[in-house]
């Protein structure tokens, strides 16, 4: 997206100017900010306070589940094959957790909460666009009945909990899912999805990059929020 920076000076462009704060991104894991206008992406820890308030509070800090970096590049961004990247078994005050379930127990990203505590900032960005809930029509569906599935334990394997209605019209997509499927029942929520065609390889989020089409691209997601009096939606 190529705002702010193609923002003219038409009408509809001023209103956007005036209504959002735009933020430039410092993607580093490690520097931290270099002007103070910049949000952090995602970061090893410790992570950086972005954007000082007069009060000496921050505006923004990151937190994530695992970071593709390591010892080898000082902690800054790496492939994740490396040997001793950061996994979600990780942490910098314990090392990597030994048990081969260690991962379920996420001292990635315990650390990182702590840090954020610390800090205590308006707003935590969290980065964890490969642990998804829930899967719709992984496997094809029946008739006009999706297929949900349920993501066991995090370990991207799936178990069929509910069938429910979709419609396709022409290039039209919509499905209905009730909150019950989901134990959301009677509260506010917000959720995070991704759509996906074609993914070739299970459990292996870099698929999103390679195969297929992915909405929206790479490690974005979308996003909506949903009143608890909506039963569905």
């Amino acid at each position: 997206m190529g705002y702010p920076d193609k923002l003219t000076d038409l009408a509809e462009d001023s209103a956007i100017a005036e209504f959002f704060t735009f933020r430039p991104g410092q993607p580093d894991y490690v520097n931290g900010p270099k002007r103070n206008d910049q949000w952090g992406r995602f970061e090893s820890y410790p992570q950086h306070g972005y954007v000082k308030r007069e009060n000496g509070k921050f505006e923004q800090v990151t937190v994530g589940v695992a970071q593709n970096a390591g010892p080898s590049t000082n902690g800054h961004c790496s492939a994740f094959i490396l040997p001793g990247s950061f996994r979600r078994s990780f942490s910098k005050r314990n090392g990597f957790d030994p048990r081969p379930d260690g991962y379920l127990y996420r001292s990635n990203f315990q650390e990182l909460w702590d840090r954020a505590f610390d800090v205590d900032p308006e707003l935590v960005f969290i980065t964890g666009w490969n642990g998804f809930d829930f899967i719709v029509n992984r496997v094809s569906p029946k008739g006009n009945q999706a297929i949900v599935e349920r993501n066991i334990a995090g370990r991207w394997e799936w178990e069929p909990v509910a069938q429910t209605r979709f419609a396709v019209d022409y290039n039209k997509l919509e499905l209905e899912i009730r909150r019950n499927i989901l134990n959301l029942c009677g509260q506010d929520i917000d959720i995070e999805f991704k759509w996906n065609d074609n993914i070739q390889e299970n459990g292996n989020i870099m698929d999103f990059y390679e195969n297929g089409d992915t909405v929206p691209g790479d490690g974005l997601i979308s996003f909506i929020r949903v009143k608890a009096q909506n039963n569905r939606f």
